[in-house]
């Protein structure tokens, strides 16, 4: 039976709000007046993954039909469809009425089927691709990936360690050699290199090496045991504040962050300090992390154009306005259309919530 992470989706829910924050800076070329945790914050959704997707291997047989059911089907109602819901209004609203341009149907069908990843040279479109490329790689990367760890789970059961290991070192080596952005990399930007493909790599290989951690010492019990993880959260979420806002911050620590990701994800997977104890009690504002997600580049969009036409800069008010919208907006989407959809993919998929 699957576990319910009540910190970690309270986390998803403040890391869908620190890549909301982050794109609106973006967008209006004060980047940096903002932390660069706020920019690689969707790294923990990537980490995340990763670490989930390791849990399920805890399973002891996985048939082929069982896995295009549950993973394959599962992911793909789960996420395509709110994405297919939200990038057709786009096209209708924006594109057509709004901004009075012309629909490409060869650019709307690569960014329907999030085909960037594949190299085909569709534009993406607008603030479209704030969220495309990441959630691109999440489904085409997270769907092929569970079946390879899981093959070498079964066959080389330890070898799965020091793969993960491996395939991090050589994917920050990659970025670290050839990168002019650190990890804020994407899609194929440059030099024919597969960027996203690899930055997800590597933070997926770290989720699975904390995932394994984690299922080796689940149980570990010891004296004083809440003390203890409380000053580890505290101490991991400190670490991780106090690194991304340093005034005169250094790229290189950028190679590290999905390993502190990892690890804050490990610590409070656990739930055992008195920081989890206070998360738990608003997981449920985790619900709307992937609402968040998808509908934040319509307002980052609305919001910049604003300014360009009139002048406004951004301001605490205007922020403020920003966030309150864009929650409601996310609030009325997941129990109009998210949650119907997730009741969907339940009842499709063999009524399984292992997925």
């Amino acid at each position: 039976m699957r576990r319910n992470f009540r910190v970690l989706e309270t986390f998803r829910f403040i890391a869908a709000i620190f890549v909301a924050l982050g794109h609106l800076f973006f967008w209006n070329q004060n980047f940096n007046t903002i932390p660069r945790s706020f920019i690689l914050s969707v790294e923990f959704f990537f980490v995340l993954s990763g670490f989930i997707l390791t849990l399920k291997l805890e399973k002891e047989t996985l048939r082929v039909d069982e896995y295009l059911n549950k993973l394959f089907w599962g992911r793909t109602i789960r996420l395509l469809i709110p994405y297919i819901i939200l990038i057709t209004f786009y096209h209708i609203v924006f594109v057509k009425l709004l901004f009075h341009q012309k629909i490409n149907l060869y650019n709307w069908i690569i960014n329907l089927f999030l085909l960037q990843i594949m190299g085909l040279n569709g534009k993406i479109l607008g603030c479209v691709g704030l969220v495309a490329w990441a959630l691109g790689l999440e489904y085409w990367i997270g769907t092929v990936y569970f079946p390879i760890i899981y093959f070498l789970k079964r066959n080389f059961d330890k070898g799965l360690f020091f793969i993960s290991i491996i395939l991090y070192i050589v994917c920050i080596g990659i970025i670290r050699h050839y990168s002019t952005k650190f990890m804020d990399v994407h899609i194929w930007q440059y030099s024919g290199i597969p960027w996203g493909i690899i930055r997800i790599l590597a933070s997926y290989s770290i989720g699975t090496l904390y995932s394994i951690f984690y299922q080796k010492f689940k149980n570990i019990n010891f004296k004083n045991k809440t003390a203890i993880f409380t000053l580890i959260e505290v101490a991991i979420v400190y670490f991780i504040i106090r690194v991304y806002r340093l005034k005169h911050y250094d790229g290189e620590n950028e190679y590290v962050f999905p390993l502190l990701i990892g690890f804050l994800i490990f610590i409070f997977a656990y739930e055992n300090g008195l920081i989890s104890r206070i998360l738990q009690k608003m997981s449920n504002l985790g619900k709307l992390s992937y609402s968040i997600y998808l509908i934040h580049p319509f307002f980052v969009e609305l919001t910049i154009s604003s300014y360009f036409k009139f002048k406004n800069p951004l301001t605490g008010v205007s922020i403020m306005l920003y966030y309150s919208v864009l929650l409601i907006t996310s609030f009325l989407f997941y129990y109009l259309v998210e949650k119907n959809i997730v009741n969907l993919k339940y009842k499709l998929v063999n009524k399984s919530k292992n997925i």
